[in-house]
Protein backbone atom coordinates (compact mmCIF):
# COMPACT_ATOMS: atom_id res chain seq x y z
CA UNK A 1 0.00 0.00 0.00
CA UNK A 2 1.36 3.21 -0.99
CA UNK A 3 0.42 7.04 -1.50
CA UNK A 4 -2.41 6.97 -3.86
CA UNK A 5 -1.83 9.10 -7.02
CA UNK A 6 1.90 9.77 -6.58
CA UNK A 7 4.12 9.12 -8.92
CA UNK A 8 7.02 6.78 -7.58
CA UNK A 9 10.57 5.62 -8.06
CA UNK A 10 13.04 3.47 -6.32
CA UNK A 11 17.05 4.28 -5.83
CA UNK A 12 20.14 3.68 -3.60
CA UNK A 13 21.82 6.03 -1.39
CA UNK A 14 25.48 5.00 -0.81
CA UNK A 15 25.92 5.88 3.02
CA UNK A 16 29.26 4.28 3.58
CA UNK A 17 32.02 2.37 1.03
CA UNK A 18 29.77 -0.89 2.01
CA UNK A 19 26.35 0.24 3.22
CA UNK A 20 23.53 1.26 1.31
CA UNK A 21 20.14 2.67 1.68
CA UNK A 22 17.43 1.35 -0.49
CA UNK A 23 14.73 4.24 -0.95
CA UNK A 24 11.51 5.13 -2.65
CA UNK A 25 10.51 8.29 -3.13
CA UNK A 26 6.46 9.68 -3.77
CA UNK A 27 6.09 12.38 -5.78
CA UNK A 28 2.76 15.21 -6.01
CA UNK A 29 2.33 18.31 -7.10
CA UNK A 30 1.90 18.72 -3.18
CA UNK A 31 4.46 16.88 -1.69
CA UNK A 32 7.82 14.73 -1.77
CA UNK A 33 8.06 11.51 0.68
CA UNK A 34 10.28 9.10 1.07
CA UNK A 35 11.02 5.79 3.13
CA UNK A 36 13.80 4.22 2.78
CA UNK A 37 15.23 0.18 4.23
CA UNK A 38 18.45 -1.63 4.61
CA UNK A 39 17.73 -4.39 1.43
CA UNK A 40 15.06 -4.12 -1.57
CA UNK A 41 13.25 -7.37 -0.25
CA UNK A 42 12.52 -4.91 3.15
CA UNK A 43 11.67 -1.96 1.05
CA UNK A 44 9.17 -4.19 -0.64
CA UNK A 45 7.41 -5.26 2.43
CA UNK A 46 6.93 -1.67 3.80
CA UNK A 47 3.22 -0.52 3.89
CA UNK A 48 3.05 3.28 3.85
CA UNK A 49 0.73 6.55 3.72
CA UNK A 50 0.61 10.08 3.61
CA UNK A 51 -2.61 11.41 5.23
CA UNK A 52 -3.39 15.02 4.44
CA UNK A 53 -4.26 17.19 7.90
CA UNK A 54 -6.71 19.24 5.90
CA UNK A 55 -10.36 18.82 7.82
CA UNK A 56 -8.76 16.34 10.32
CA UNK A 57 -10.40 16.70 14.14
CA UNK A 58 -8.42 14.86 15.95
CA UNK A 59 -5.22 16.52 14.27
CA UNK A 60 -6.98 20.37 14.83
CA UNK A 61 -7.80 19.10 18.71
CA UNK A 62 -4.16 17.12 18.99
CA UNK A 63 -1.68 17.95 16.96
CA UNK A 64 -0.19 16.13 13.77
CA UNK A 65 1.65 13.99 15.94
CA UNK A 66 -0.80 12.48 17.68
CA UNK A 67 -3.24 12.05 14.75
CA UNK A 68 0.03 10.26 12.34
CA UNK A 69 -0.11 7.97 15.26
CA UNK A 70 -3.62 7.08 15.71
CA UNK A 71 -3.70 6.50 11.42
CA UNK A 72 -0.69 4.01 11.75
CA UNK A 73 -2.07 2.40 14.93
CA UNK A 74 -6.02 1.78 12.79
CA UNK A 75 -3.39 0.10 9.78
CA UNK A 76 -1.56 -2.23 11.94
CA UNK A 77 -4.67 -3.07 14.26
CA UNK A 78 -5.96 -4.17 10.80
CA UNK A 79 -3.24 -5.69 9.73
CA UNK A 80 -1.87 -7.59 12.63
CA UNK A 81 -5.93 -8.76 13.43
CA UNK A 82 -5.79 -7.30 16.71
CA UNK A 83 -7.63 -4.64 18.88
CA UNK A 84 -6.59 -1.45 18.16
CA UNK A 85 -6.32 -0.76 22.04
CA UNK A 86 -4.16 -3.15 22.15
CA UNK A 87 -1.74 -0.89 20.53
CA UNK A 88 0.57 1.52 21.25
CA UNK A 89 3.61 4.41 20.15
CA UNK A 90 6.10 5.28 22.52
CA UNK A 91 9.27 7.11 22.12
CA UNK A 92 11.50 7.02 25.32
CA UNK A 93 13.29 10.02 26.40
CA UNK A 94 16.58 10.06 27.03
CA UNK A 95 19.51 12.98 26.95
CA UNK A 96 19.63 13.97 23.59
CA UNK A 97 15.80 14.40 23.18
CA UNK A 98 13.35 11.85 22.58
CA UNK A 99 14.14 8.46 20.63
CA UNK A 100 12.55 6.66 17.75
CA UNK A 101 8.99 5.66 17.55
CA UNK A 102 8.51 1.99 18.57
CA UNK A 103 5.53 -0.01 18.71
CA UNK A 104 4.44 -1.91 21.92
CA UNK A 105 1.41 -5.04 21.46
CA UNK A 106 -0.47 -5.21 24.91
CA UNK A 107 2.09 -3.54 26.75
CA UNK A 108 5.25 -5.50 25.43
CA UNK A 109 7.25 -4.31 22.54
CA UNK A 110 7.03 -5.43 18.94
CA UNK A 111 9.70 -6.27 16.51
CA UNK A 112 7.78 -4.40 13.77
CA UNK A 113 9.77 -1.46 12.84
CA UNK A 114 7.25 2.00 12.44
CA UNK A 115 8.21 4.94 11.24
CA UNK A 116 6.14 8.41 11.92
CA UNK A 117 6.45 11.96 10.16
CA UNK A 118 4.99 15.03 9.56
CA UNK A 119 5.00 18.31 7.77
CA UNK A 120 3.04 21.43 7.16
CA UNK A 121 -0.52 19.86 5.88
CA UNK A 122 0.49 16.16 5.88
CA UNK A 123 1.51 13.65 8.40
CA UNK A 124 3.09 9.99 7.12
CA UNK A 125 3.21 6.65 8.49
CA UNK A 126 5.13 3.07 7.78
CA UNK A 127 5.83 0.01 8.86
CA UNK A 128 7.29 -3.25 7.48
CA UNK A 129 4.98 -6.26 6.88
Amino acid sequence: MYPSEALSFDGEVQMREEQKVYVRVFLRDDYVHCIGAESKETLKKIICKVESLEGKACAAGRGASFFARECLKRRLAACLHLDYAYLQIKRKKGKDGFGPPMLHVGGKKSSIDVSLSHDGRFAAWAFAR
